[in-house]
């Protein structure tokens, strides 16, 4: 990163918020419809942390020691979202919470707070 930042829950909410609402399919074979998630974009975290232009993975650390990398090129997609809102309710920490589902319409990865 060219600027690690770290920020506390109240700054992190006071980004700029981002809404989407999608079908969730899972590969067991259920789908929930109409799924309505809010957040913080992963691409406008990175505007601020700036990763170096060598960097071609994240590494997402969370509370519980539940670590996962994915690939920058997927992060940056418009729609990830860190999430801390479903449905209209915070996230619980069962499911993330506070903040802490790595959002993407066709996947739902745990993230920080696993």
């Amino acid at each position: 990163m060219k600027n690690p930042v770290r920020l506390s829950y109240d700054e992190f909410l006071a980004l700029e918020k981002t809404t989407d609402v999608s079908d969730f399919h899972c590969v067991t074979g259920w789908s929930r419809f109409d799924n309505k998630w809010e957040g913080v974009r992963f691409s406008d975290i990175a505007k601020i942390a700036r990763p170096k232009t060598s960097a071609r993975f994240a590494t997402i650390e969370c509370d519980g020691g539940y670590t996962t990398s994915l690939p920058l090129t997927e992060l940056m997609e418009p729609d990830v979202l860190l999430a801390y809102n479903f449905n209209g309710e915070e996230l619980e920490p069962a499911h993330g919470g506070p903040s802490g589902s790595l959002f993407r319409k066709n996947m739902l990865t745990r993230a920080p707070n696993g």
